[in-house]
């Protein structure tokens, strides 16, 4: 007879079930309202010398001319009698549409800008409200259909000989070339390389000298655009204006403090809501970099035209194209205030002068008719039990 084994059901462990009828934390949203938030906007003449990009073009936002300026002619022999060639080159990089319908490849002039009494100007401080163009004599060189991502030459050598001859005088002041639209506006705004690139502007003058025929190559010392924007397109009364060329900076202050929020708060997340008018906007639909600093304590009522961020930014965002809204996620930045870790003295958002960066935005103010469409704050806050 065969053995039967017989075998009982396995046991299954059974964790305790432990009734807990408490939650482990508490949670909150808040929402802080635009009568707690401060506004002011911090306009400031635009200067984009020893930037990345020089504009030529004009529309219904702004008009926009560029200078050059080589002054590096040590190589070049004291007597050019014997001059054979002089070319500029430029290159170029895209063209900047604000409206579809805008002229894509505008006709641009190459002119000598002369003045034996005006100052010369300096690259990193000149604005279009301290240069005075209308006070300096413009020869024209040359002009040029713009294409993008193009090298374009212009052959100056018919004129070579009298601006390099007045630019080697040390008794004139040399002011350089002006890049300026020649075509009917509105047009597209041509970007070019600056001197700050790898695609400089430079001067190939070729001569012969003691028999030999040399070239040299003469890159610009000094470059800057000029940007002059229409203020009848822009409402400051219910506007903040936020554009690295403009320069609009928004400065900004939460008054937290009113609201008496418990220390012991964990700020989960925070949006600054702030709401574009598409009508007083244009982004050339490229998107642009924005940033927010913390401000010092002077800031607030000290802020001039001589106001410079702070590099150590709390936020970076990207504004894409056709954005209506910006929402700036901050918790850090404010869990430091609540807490009492930082001070409260606000802080300013402000869009990098970078690539193409002519963009002019628009944002609703706290003084906005339309409550709707005012800057807003909204908290998560959590708080273990």
């Amino acid at each position: 007879m065969g053995l039967v084994l017989a075998f009982a059901p396995a046991c299954q462990e059974k964790l305790p079930t432990l009734p807990y009828d408490k939650p482990l934390g508490e949670y909150d949203t808040l929402e802080v309202p635009a009568n707690l938030i401060e506004t002011r906007n911090l306009l400031v003449p635009a200067r984009l010398g020893n930037h990345a990009y020089l504009y030529v073009g004009e529309n219904d936002w702004v008009k926009a001319s560029s200078l050059l300026r080589f002054a590096n002619l040590s190589t070049l022999p004291d007597t050019l009698d014997s001059l054979v060639e002089c070319t500029l080159y430029l290159f170029s990089s895209t063209c900047l549409l604000a409206d579809s319908t805008h002229l894509a490849a505008p006709t641009f002039q190459l002119g000598w800008l002369q003045s034996p009494t005006v100052p010369a100007w300096v690259e990193d401080s000149i604005t279009i409200q301290n240069y005075d163009l209308d006070q300096l004599q413009l020869t024209p060189l040359d002009t040029f259909s713009f294409a993008s991502s193009d090298t374009i030459t212009l052959d100056l050598t018919n004129h070579a000989l009298d601006f390099l001859k007045a630019w080697q005088d040390t008794n004139q002041i040399n002011q350089g070339f002006l890049l300026q639209l020649v075509s009917p506006p509105p047009t597209g705004i041509g970007c070019f390389y600056s001197r700050t690139t790898s695609r400089p502007p430079y001067l190939s003058v070729t001569y012969i000298e003691n028999g030999d025929t040399l070239t040299r190559t003469i890159s610009s010392d000094a470059d800057a655009a000029l940007l002059k924007f229409d203020s009848n397109r822009l409402d400051f009364n219910q506007h903040l204006i936020l554009s690295a060329g403009y320069t609009g900076y928004i400065l900004v202050k939460v008054n937290l403090d009113q609201l008496t929020i418990d220390k012991n708060w964990v700020v989960g997340d925070a949006n600054f809501h702030l709401i574009l008018d598409p009508a007083f906007s244009v982004d050339y639909n490229t998107s642009a970099t924005i940033y927010l600093s913390l401000l010092d304590s002077a800031d607030w009522e000290s802020a001039a035209s001589g106001f410079s961020p702070s590099t150590t930014t709390e936020v970076t965002h990207t504004l894409a194209a056709g954005s209506t809204v910006m929402k700036l996620n901050l918790p850090k930045t404010i869990q430091a205030l609540t807490s009492g870790f930082s001070k409260n003295f606000g802080f300013v958002i402000w869009s990098s002068i970078s690539s193409y960066n002519l963009n002019l935005y628009s944002i609703y103010s706290s003084a906005s008719a339309d409550s709707t469409k005012q800057p807003y704050l909204k908290l998560f806050l959590f708080k273990e039990r």
